[in-house]
């Protein structure tokens, strides 16, 4: 048998590097996929060394990019998420809808309202308004807006669409949080109860039980909840509860830890409007009038 030619060795040399190259993606791919089965911060955060060795050998990578999109967005790692997002959407046209989803799902806890509301509108119009996570996902926006009737509107969509899956308990929050900004307790309690029914250990539950145990000074009920929070939420809003609950303990100092740096941050969340008039009853409490004056 004669011996290949140059071109032919050069060939099979890349043939051969591809498929080692594509091997140890898969590799990389596989055990960060082992990890996810855990479903805990620490196995996503363990995830992230593997796919971003996956990124260094095959930066093009679609699976891998995926994976990171995932990974960051369980994590709410924001500021890694938009430029992986912008990454794979230039190269996977084809899930261009949910990657815009999650990129206005992105702006939306950075505090970029104008830019989650523009997306959000984008994806209810491109799914005729019958995709429950992006009507839930504009209602945020609305309810952050002081538009009441418009989250309403969008929640009550998205519960006849999905009842009692997760969209439906992120739903039921923002009706539970409209109502009691509206002043109908009762109204808020029974969204409450039908999360209860549904999902037992929801976050979204959680957050507003505890907004109604402030409402009744229930404290050491919400100190309670706040914990709760604390150990599971994987976003801001977990600060922001564990604030409110030693608001109405009377912590005020501690109050001033928690929401001073996020305050300066300038990091936005659902409920900032509370967080501010919280922030600014610590400094009051603690005595710094020109403070609170200054910045509130």
């Amino acid at each position: 048998m004669g011996q290949r030619s140059p071109r032919l060795r050069v060939a099979h040399f890349h043939d051969d590097a591809r498929k080692r190259l594509s091997e140890a993606v898969e590799t990389y791919i596989d055990r960060a996929s082992e990890l996810h089965k855990t479903d805990t911060e620490s196995g996503h955060r363990a995830m992230l060394p593997w796919l971003e060795r996956g990124l260094a050998l095959a930066p093009a990578d679609r699976k891998v990019l995926a994976q990171l999109v995932h990974v960051l967005q369980w994590l709410r790692e924001d500021a890694r998420l938009l430029p992986v997002l912008d990454d794979l959407s230039r190269r996977v046209s084809s899930q261009s809808l949910t990657l815009d989803f999650y990129r206005s799902e992105t702006h939306r806890r950075i505090g970029e309202r104008d830019l989650a509301f523009a997306g959000f509108e984008r994806t209810v119009a491109a799914t005729g308004g019958r995709w429950p996570p992006a009507l839930v996902g504009r209602a945020w926006v609305l309810y952050m807006r002081y538009d009441d009737a418009g989250a309403l509107a969008d929640v009550e969509r998205a519960l006849q669409l999905e009842p009692a899956a997760e969209p439906a308990d992120a739903a039921r929050r923002i009706k539970g949080l409209v109502l009691l900004r509206r002043g109908d307790t009762d109204g808020a309690t029974a969204e409450e109860a039908t999360q209860a029914r549904n999902s037992v250990h929801s976050i979204h539950r959680l957050h507003l039980r505890l907004r109604l145990e402030l409402a009744a000074g229930r404290t050491d009920d919400a100190l309670a909840t706040a914990q709760a929070i604390a150990s599971a939420a994987r976003s801001r809003d977990g600060i922001l509860a564990a604030a409110l609950a030693r608001a109405a303990a009377g912590r005020w100092s501690e109050v001033k830890t928690l929401l001073d740096p996020v305050a300066r941050a300038g990091r936005a969340m659902p409920d900032r409007d509370f967080l501010l008039q919280t922030l600014g009853r610590a400094l009051l409490e603690a005595g710094d009038r020109a403070a609170a004056r200054a910045r509130f």
